[in-house]
């Protein structure tokens, strides 16, 4: 008998060895056509092309692939546009120093030497275009008929004014407006109960639904200043129907509708989220305690300061200083006080901005403007000459002084002021005290005199769309 070859091979032998090596000649294939095509971009922001961009928007690019973290700016833009540059993982954003210019087209270059954690460079020159819009006013307008609220815009100077929104089946039940303006989200309210969040651009295009709460009413959106996440208030919906329940906070993500409670105690209550201007700390009324807490998003540790009114704190531009309002102690007829505290000083005493004496006042809804030098609020007087139903609108320094009334006519009560991009103009809703079946409208005063720049009728809850 002859002897047995022991390097020979089966027939199935060379199918598995065959299959292998077309597998990892497959494998090096691939590493290297991926080291030929190199890093890649998936999306930017503002898109090539795009009009009626924010003034205040951020110039932001997303990659395939976390990036090595590079010196300086990647970005070469024409006019010149300069910023903090944010790298975050994927992703790699220019925050511009000053507003951009209205009207204005913009050119954006990216670097071809940005690289990816494994070593992958951009191997193409990336460049697109845009240009800038102005700063409008958004609002909810009733229709006629249905009086279901839908979104609109305005021109500050009264003019233009068109449906943003639409929504004819349920009408819009609030909304906000990103930091940047790039982006709205709103609450629409089914007939069951149940709620989505909607989300559009500012022009009203790309409408996307952000959240779906089949068993929840979900509204109050509120965004951090990175525009990446907000906070909203969900009320279940029982078990059978009936009244939603108190309402908890909630994070959203819109990007992926990941959604997440706020805080470490789910049941814990909560409306009216602020977020600090740096993103950092998130102020919240309390139900439970009577009072405002802020809670830091790093330690998770909060801070309690005690407000009655349950009405939304605050913020000051620099994130030091907190606006709230109390129930004034030892005054026999009923007053509200605007009271200033100093987060970083919380040894001190809150400053009571609001008159102690003279007749008592109901003091409410202050704003402060962009460069913090003034605070907008209302006042309404609750006893003496001036005593009247509706609010007025007045202006004030941050420690209390000088306080001036803006608006003049003691017919109309006056609520939701909000300051212009710049500073310069207030925005209002307007409501006759005497007509109960009136309209409210918005208003535009110059904050220096308080004269009428423009008025909308039949508009709710204006803001500015920077």
């Amino acid at each position: 008998m002859g002897a047995v070859n022991g390097s020979a091979l089966s027939p199935l032998d060379r199918t598995v060895l065959t299959t292998i090596a077309a597998c990892l000649a497959v494998v090096v294939l691939l590493i290297w056509r991926g080291d030929r095509v190199g890093l890649r971009v998936v999306d930017f922001s503002p898109a090539d092309g795009a009009g009626d961009v924010s003034p205040h928007t951020a110039i932001s690019v997303r990659f395939d692939a976390p990036l090595a973290l590079g010196a300086g700016s990647p970005f070469r833009i024409e006019p010149t546009v300069t910023g903090p540059v944010l790298w975050k993982d994927d992703r790699v954003e220019l925050r511009p120093a000053d507003a951009l210019q209205a009207g204005r087209r913009y050119t954006v270059t990216l670097a071809q030497d940005l690289a990816a954690r494994d070593g992958r460079q951009l191997r193409r020159e990336q460049r697109w275009s845009f240009s800038v819009g102005g700063s409008a006013l958004v609002f909810l307008r009733r229709a006629e008929g249905s009086g279901l609220a839908q979104l609109w815009r305005v021109d500050p100077d009264g003019a233009e004014a068109r449906t943003l929104a639409d929504e004819p089946e349920t009408g819009i039940w609030d909304y906000a407006v990103a930091p940047d303006g790039q982006r709205i989200a709103y609450t629409v309210v089914l007939a069951t109960g149940a709620s989505q969040l909607i989300g559009i651009n500012r022009d009203g295009s790309d409408r996307r639904l952000l959240l779906d709460c089949p068993d929840a009413e979900c509204s109050g959106p509120s965004w951090a200043p990175d525009g990446q996440t907000l906070v909203y208030e969900k009320r279940v919906i029982p078990p059978g129907g009936g009244p939603s329940g108190p309402p908890r906070l909630w994070w959203l993500r819109p990007e992926s509708a990941q959604t997440v409670p706020v805080l470490n105690d789910s049941q814990q209550l909560g409306f009216g989220a602020r977020f600090a201007p740096d993103g950092k700390r998130l102020a919240y009324v309390s139900p439970d305690d009577g009072a405002i807490r802020i809670l830091d998003l790093g330690s998770q540790s909060e801070t309690l300061v005690e407000s009655e009114m349950g009405e939304s704190p605050a913020w000051s531009p620099d994130g030091q200083r907190l606006l709230v309002g109390r129930v004034a102690a030892g005054r026999v007829q009923f007053a509200v006080h605007l009271l200033l505290v100093e987060l970083n000083k919380p040894e001190n005493r809150p400053l009571d901005l609001s008159p102690v004496d003279g007749p008592p006042v109901e003091d409410g809804l202050p704003v402060w403007s962009s460069d913090g030098d003034w605070i907008a609020f209302t006042r309404r007087y609750t006893a003496g000459p001036d005593l009247n139903l509706g609010r007025q609108v007045w202006l004030m320094r941050p420690d209390g002084s000088e306080s001036r009334r803006l608006s003049r006519d003691q017919t109309q009560g006056y609520g939701q002021p909000s300051w212009s991009p710049d500073g310069k103009l207030l925005a209002l809703q307007s409501i006759s005290i005497a007509d109960l079946g009136a309209e409210p409208a918005l208003l535009v005063l110059d904050a220096a005199d308080g004269s009428l720049r423009a008025r909308v009728e039949r508009a709710l809850q204006p803001n500015w769309l920077p």
